[in-house]
């Protein structure tokens, strides 16, 4: 998916929020789930909807098995996420950022499929 914005983070804001309209098959889109505000030349992100909430709600509205395996590997906190067969593994220096991570992780593995399965159709 591609964003547009008026700075990188609203382009990635806007490409993640259209990717997850797509992936759930939202026929209306739904609102932003995030807001760029600029502070001092400095953009700052406020999420109103995290990598984790999303992949909760897709697989809720798919009807598939969703899992977490938290765990330290190479010194940092990790997390496993697994949806279905599909597994990835996010790193970060707490568990948040851990499992934050496995979730955008998760949700770039999802549209990558969702991608190939519409260019085999």
């Amino acid at each position: 998916c591609k964003g547009y914005g008026s700075s990188k983070r609203e382009a990635k804001a806007n490409a993640a929020t259209k990717l997850f309209n797509e992936l759930c098959g939202l026929k209306k889109p739904m609102a932003s789930s995030y807001t760029v505000h600029e502070t001092h030349s400095q953009d700052t992100l406020e999420c109103k909807k995290n990598p984790i909430s999303i992949i909760h709600e897709y697989t809720q509205r798919n009807a598939l098995e969703l899992k977490f395996l938290d765990g330290i590997e190479h010194g940092m906190f990790s997390c496993k996420i697994k949806v279905g067969s599909l597994e990835v593994t996010g790193l970060g220096m707490n568990k948040r950022a851990a499992k934050s991570s496995a979730a955008v992780k998760m949700i770039e593995t999802l549209q990558q499929l969702k991608d190939s399965e519409q260019e085999n159709m």
